[in-house]
């Protein structure tokens, strides 16, 4: 994200924010499942009736919520109201990244981030006569789209929610994740009801249930990747919890020569195994 010709600020603020932006991800037809997620998230961090800023990069990009039994839109000069059933104390308002400049929410949702022509960054934005007027260090790829992704994630008093789809990031996502090691998960609201665990590798994450997309099976992966890589195969695991005594992962059931037992995620590096009842 960053431009080595821009000049360097030294921003400060008397307000502290761990963890300022988190990344969800979505299956192709699940954005409006990220965007409940969020809004989860949101809900459990802020009980009172909080103000959430939904941005886009175009004006059709709220779209997606027409129709929906979820979600009532409501359109005005001053941009979308947006109405959750579920999140009915939440008071949330549309607008595109350019109309959002100078204001400020509670929370913020960026519900654009696709690589695609009319995503974040748009593909559309490059115009040639812009380019005659340019100085210099503007010559950065997506100069401009950079500097209206970072209006939309500045315009939060406490948390930015950046909602992309798993199989086409937006490269301005791809970038966050790779070079600040922004936690990225993927939302998966309707496919599980397993609980969320602490993973045993980096104390900081929790295991969430997954789809491995070239199998379509279920695994365990740690919400703090891809800073921490942890997985587990079993997603059992999460509905019958037993800490594994010797290393701290967990135990699954299985089966042996003499009955059930249980036996450490961690094999073969570690053996432990206990009866089962």
């Amino acid at each position: 994200m960053k431009n080595k010709r821009q000049l360097k600020k030294d921003l400060k603020s008397k307000k502290s924010c761990p963890g300022p932006i988190e990344i969800i991800g979505h299956m192709p037809n699940g954005k409006e499942e990220a965007l409940e997620n969020a809004l989860m998230r949101i809900a459990d961090k802020d009980k009172r009736s909080a103000e959430v800023l939904l941005i886009g990069r175009n004006n059709f990009d709220v779209d997606f919520l027409e129709g929906s039994s979820n979600f009532k839109l409501r359109r005005t000069t001053q941009g979308v109201d947006v109405k959750s059933r579920k999140y009915a104390d939440l008071k949330i308002r549309y607008l595109t990244a350019h109309r959002s400049k100078g204001l400020e929410a509670d929370h913020v949702i960026i519900i654009n981030a696709e690589n695609c022509v009319t995503g974040f960054p748009n593909k559309m934005a490059d115009d040639p006569l812009l380019a005659l007027v340019m100085t210099k260090s503007d010559h950065f790829a997506n100069a401009e789209e950079r500097r209206l992704f970072y209006v939309a994630m500045t315009r939060t008093k406490n948390r930015t929610y950046i909602l992309t789809p798993d199989a086409n990031k937006s490269i301005f996502v791809e970038e966050l994740i790779k070079a600040f090691q922004i936690p990225y998960d993927i939302a998966l609201l309707k496919t599980t009801g397993l609980a969320e665990i602490p993973c045993p590798k980096c104390f900081v994450g929790r295991l969430q249930e997954r789809i491995n997309e070239q199998n379509g099976t279920a695994f365990l992966g740690c919400s703090n990747y891809p800073v921490c890589d942890k997985t587990i195969t079993d997603t059992r695991v999460a509905k019958k919890i037993v800490p594994c005594p010797a290393c701290g992962s967990y135990m699954t059931l299985r089966k042996g020569k003499y009955g059930s037992f249980y036996g450490c995620t961690n094999y073969p590096t570690c053996q432990q195994t206990t009866k089962s009842n």
